[in-house]
């Protein structure tokens, strides 16, 4: 009778003293705005671009933010510049990845982050049909968009080598 009390007395004392809020994730959406703005006013400097821990705190800040906050679209802003840092810093995997997060968010920023994806792809990439698929993605979703001429273009030369570029640009003279 003793074991049995005290039995039901701990399985008690554990339903009693059990946290019932529900468990952080770890992403804080308010602190994560709160940092977003830190880093783009670090982006707004002109030494960013030489400090390496900068470049990588926004490049991860991102990712967790691709990761964690896609239901929030006022983080189109900061997610571009990051994905143009990205790239612009020899890490085009991180940048299509960050900028699919933008096309995913169908922001304000999406058509332009869609193209970022194709261009980087079809220039870093080198993977002409991936390109290509992003390209007609574009023009299929946002066919009235200003860079859809730009987009064009490059559907058009897209494959071509540089000698067949020049003997086309040649023949057209």
């Amino acid at each position: 009778m003793y074991k049995y009390i005290l039995s039901i007395f701990i399985i008690a004392s554990l339903i009693a003293c059990k946290d019932n809020k529900p468990k952080s994730t770890g992403f804080d959406l308010n602190e994560a705005k709160v940092k977003s703005n830190d880093l783009i006013a670090q982006i707004k400097q002109d030494t960013f671009l030489r400090d390496t821990l900068v470049i990588n705190k926004v490049i991860n800040h991102a990712v967790a933010l691709s990761d964690n906050a896609r239901t929030d679209t006022s983080f189109g802003y900061f997610l571009m510049q990051a994905g143009k840092i990205a790239k612009s810093t020899g890490q085009p995997g991180k940048a299509v990845y960050i900028w699919g997060t933008v096309v995913d968010y169908k922001c304000q920023y999406s058509p332009e982050a869609l193209f970022f994806q194709g261009f980087t792809i079809d220039s870093d990439g080198r993977d002409t049909a991936m390109a290509r698929t992003y390209y007609e993605k574009f023009l299929k979703n946002y066919p009235n968009h200003p860079l859809s001429e730009q987009v064009n273009q490059l559907l058009g030369v897209l494959g071509k080598s540089p000698e067949d570029l020049i003997k086309s640009f040649q023949k057209n003279k």
